[in-house]
C-alpha cells in the first residue's frame, strides 16, 4: 500500500486531531501522569491543527499530512520559532505517525517534505523540543541528523518536564528524506507524491547502526 505526503487542508482537521490525540495517549502513558493525559488531550490537538491551511497566507507556516488508503496515518507541522529559545528560525511541532505504522519511514518523509516547505516559506533553520523521556523521538530526530543543542525545563499538568533541543541549523540537510516537493499538492484529498512503504531502511534500523 502506497504512502503519500500532501498538504493538509481545513477538511482533514478533524482526523488529524483524532491522529495526534490517540498517538499522544499512547506515547505518552508511563511518561505522563493519567490526570494530564485526560485534561491535556484536546490542548494538544488543537495546538496541532491551528497549523493546517495556513500555509499560503504568508505567516510561514506549514502542515503536511501521509496518507495510506484514504486514512490520514501521520502529520506533521511548522512555523515561525515562537519565543527564540531554540535559536532557529522555525520551530516544528512534535510529528505524529499512527503507531502501526511507525519505523517505516513515513515520519522522515513527512519531516523532509516539511524541510522543503519551510524552506519555500523564507525559513534556513528549525528545531524543535522533544520530551527527554521520549527516547525514541530525540532518537528519530537525531538519525534525521538533527542536533541536540539544550535542555529546559517545562510543566505538562501537574509534571515537570525536561525537554531537548533538536535543531537543523541548516534546513537544507533535512530536505534529503523527501527528495520531490514539487509534488507536494496544495489541492484536494488524495493528490501528492505516492511511494511504497519503506520497511527495510527504516528510522529503528538507523537508530540502531548510529547507536
Amino acid at each position: 500500500m502506497s504512502i503519500i505526503i500532501r498538504r493538509a487542508t481545513p477538511a482533514d482537521i478533524e482526523a488529524i486531531g483524532r491522529l495526534v490525540i490517540d498517538v499522544w495517549r499512547e506515547t505518552y502513558r508511563g511518561i505522563l501522569s493519567d490526570y494530564v493525559l485526560a485534561t491535556q488531550t484536546v490542548p494538544v490537538g488543537e495546538r496541532s491543527i491551528r497549523y493546517v491551511g495556513l500555509d499560503s497566507d504568508g505567516s510561514g507556516r506549514a502542515a503536511l499530512v501521509a496518507e495510506r488508503a484514504g486514512t490520514i496515518v501521520g502529520f506533521a507541522a511548522g512555523g515561525p520559532a515562537t519565543d527564540g529559545s531554540l535559536g532557529t528560525e522555525a520551530e516544528i511541532a512534535p510529528p505524529y505517525v499512527a503507531r502501526r505504522l511507525q519505523f517505516r519511514g513515513i515520519g522522515g518523509r513527512l519531516m523532509g517534505a516539511l524541510a522543503h516547505a519551510l524552506i519555500a516559506s523564507g525559513h534556513k533553520s528549525a528545531g524543535l523540543w522533544i520530551p527527554r523521556d521520549n527516547v525514541a523521538a530525540v532518537a528519530f530526530a537525531r538519525t534525521l541528523g538533527g542536533t541536540v543543542a539544550g535542555t529546559r525545563s517545562t510543566c505538562a499538568g501537574e509534571t515537570m518536564l525536561e525537554e531537548v533541543a533538536v535543531i537543523w541549523p541548516d534546513l537544507a540537510e533535512l530536505t534529503v528524506w523527501h527528495a520531490e516537493p514539487a509534488a507536494l499538492s496544495r489541492g484536494a484529498r488524495g493528490s501528492g507524491l505516492a511511494a511504497p512503504d519503506i520497511v527495510a531502511a527504516d528510522a529503528l534500523t538507523r537508530c540502531r547502526m548510529d547507536g
